[in-house]
């Protein structure tokens, strides 16, 4: 029996991890995500793959990508030094490919969890039921179809690292004003001013929104504005799909259209319709 729990306060150092199965493949082919999540300040990582043992290359290219943040440089141990986790067969122990990947990062301890309970899983699983939750309500908030999942995923993980956990609530200070995930993994490098000013700019994915042009200059007898579709967060900046060309461009200058109730961005160009999320749509009571 447990009278004390262990409460992880080393940022970066343990996550767990566990993978989600979706029920249809992305626009980008993916039909799987991991989810990483860090136990001393709620950061979640998300990785989406198209195979499961792709798992083994994006993972490590994850934490050397992570450990060779200027951030984390001056802890006094690894980051990314324990992982927490079920024993699927692409990460089990009798994985060569995955072995072998623990052998070139070095100083990752493995921790398998036991299959016969839930209970020491249960923060990884309570960290999946978020992220589908999340992009569940995403996908039916802009009526978008089932394949816009991993687009989805993007802002569902860009919002989760940037709010404030609801398991701090009992520490937060009297105006509400709590640490930030990403401010606590960072230890402040990544400010809660940035974050809040990089919040002023979100727009959710599948908005539409008439976007400014640089490139023309006033002389110009052609629109000064193009077209875009909200599709991403970069820091404060919007990434933009064109629904002509299907590329992708990045803008802090632009007005976005609300888009009344049930309709999506294929409805408002008259593009060809699209499946929705939506099953079905409510019944007026009168």
């Amino acid at each position: 029996m447990k009278t004390d729990p262990h409460r992880e306060s080393r940022v970066g150092h343990t996550w767990s991890m566990d993978s989600i199965t979706w029920s249809h493949r992305s626009m980008n082919g993916s039909k799987y995500t991991v989810v990483i999540r860090d136990h001393a300040s709620g950061v979640i990582k998300l990785i989406h793959l198209y195979l499961k043992s792709d798992i083994v290359t994006q993972l490590e290219q994850w934490i050397l990508q992570i450990r060779a943040d200027p951030a984390y440089s001056d802890l006094p141990y690894k980051i990314v030094s324990t992982i927490m986790k079920d024993e699927p067969g692409e990460w089990s122990r009798r994985s060569s490919a995955w072995q072998a990947m623990l052998l070139r990062v070095t100083g990752v301890e493995v921790i398998y969890v036991t299959p016969e309970t839930s209970k020491e899983a249960g923060h990884a699983e309570r960290n999946n039921c978020i992220v589908e939750e999340a992009i569940k309500a995403i996908l039916m908030e802009q009526n978008l179809p089932p394949d816009h999942w991993e687009v989805a995923a993007g802002n569902a993980e860009w919002l989760l690292n940037r709010f404030p956990n609801i398991a701090t609530e009992v520490t937060a200070p009297v105006n509400g004003d709590q640490a930030r995930p990403l401010e606590i993994l960072t230890r402040g490098r990544y400010s809660r001013r940035q974050i809040d000013r990089e919040l002023s700019y979100f727009v959710q994915i599948g908005t539409p929104g008439l976007v400014h042009t640089p490139q023309i200059r006033g002389s110009t007898i052609a629109p000064k504005v193009r077209w875009g579709i909200a599709w991403g967060m970069y820091r404060d900046q919007v990434v933009w799909l064109c629904p002509y060309t299907r590329s992708t461009f990045r803008s802090k200058s632009f007005a976005a259209f609300e888009l009344r109730h049930n309709m999506n961005y294929a409805q408002f160009w008259g593009l060809p319709e699209m499946p929705t999320t939506r099953k079905a749509l409510a019944i007026p009571g009168r």
